[in-house]
């Protein structure tokens, strides 16, 4: 649920954000944009620090809901989940401080009309805001406050036929595990923060694994050359050859066809009647010789001939 609410902000915002650059997703080329969008500004930090579970935020009780019940499951969950979310409050504040901090990196005329975003994107951002920020306290651990995890009771006649988890944590396990993972999150957005609220762009090619995943793991040219490629000759074969020289030239060629062989029945009529009974008899000697009991015409030719 708290998820829903702050990576729904984070989208709407990125949204707005788009809007004002006219259409530019590339956050190498922003920056700067805290003066220009207020409310854009401190709503997707809203969402940065909740999404990167920093207290207390609502992404900071479902992270540590979640990190104590791998830890309770077994440690290596917990490690590749503390792992996780160190990730995610790097990127995060990556993306943050290359959009919102340090100096413009577009174009002029990109910063000429730069503004913030209309109400009818504003609101629904500043409502989404509000809920990242508390809704997290619906399910307050029971080291805070015995039965105060509001939600946890709301669900529980849904669970009351399954049997009880077995792995407990202690309070002070789990003081540990937070405080553990709280201050690896800060320290992953000091970083985060240091390293790109100043950004410039460089000019210099990226070399190794930098190239890779800079070229975002080569993934659109394995695509391009995989499939977009591959459908594009077979498309243009259907096109070319299937649809224009056999389909077509059937439709086509039965139309000169007609049209050659009618220019060509049409000479017999010439308008002279003497022509036309010599056709006609012609016609009756046709049939006459088609359809005579072929006995009577071996019978009629020898006659002739004996």
């Amino acid at each position: 649920m708290t998820h829903a609410f702050f990576k729904a902000l984070l989208f709407l915002g990125a949204g707005s954000v788009i809007h004002a650059m006219d259409g530019q997703q590339d956050s190498r080329y922003m920056g700067g944009l805290k003066k220009f969008m207020p409310i854009t500004h401190i709503t997707f930090l809203l969402a940065c620090l909740a999404i990167a579970g920093v207290p207390p935020f609502s992404g900071f009780f479902s992270k540590d809901e979640i990190l104590a019940a791998a830890y309770a499951s077994s440690p290596v969950l917990y490690y590749f989940g503390v792992l996780g979310a160190l990730f995610t409050a790097f990127y995060m504040f990556r993306i943050y401080a290359m959009t919102f901090l340090g100096k413009f990196r577009g174009t002029q005329e990109q910063e000429h009309h730069l503004h913030e975003s209309p109400k009818a994107m504003t609101i629904p951002l500043s409502i989404l805001a509000v809920l990242a920020v508390v809704a997290g306290f619906i399910g307050i651990p029971a080291l805070f406050a015995p039965n105060a995890h509001l939600l946890e009771q709301f669900l529980a006649p849904v669970f009351s036929d399954l049997p009880a988890h077995s792995e407990h944590l202690s309070h002070g396990t789990e003081w540990m595990l937070m405080g553990v993972t709280t201050v690896l999150v800060i320290l992953s957005i000091i970083w985060a923060w240091k390293k790109f609220s100043n950004y410039e762009l460089d000019a210099t090619e990226e070399k190794g694994i930098g190239k890779v995943l800079a070229s975002k793991w080569y993934v659109d040219e394995i695509y391009d050359a995989v499939i977009a490629k591959p459908l594009l000759k077979f498309s243009g074969f259907l096109k070319n050859i299937v649809d224009k020289k056999l389909i077509d030239g059937i439709v086509n060629g039965t139309g000169r066809f007609v049209q050659y062989s009618s220019r060509q029945i049409r000479l017999v009529q010439s308008g002279q009647v003497g022509g036309y009974i010599l056709m006609m008899v012609l016609s009756l000697v046709v049939l006459f010789v088609a359809f005579w009991n072929q006995a009577y015409i071996l019978k009629f030719i020898h006659w002739i001939f004996k």
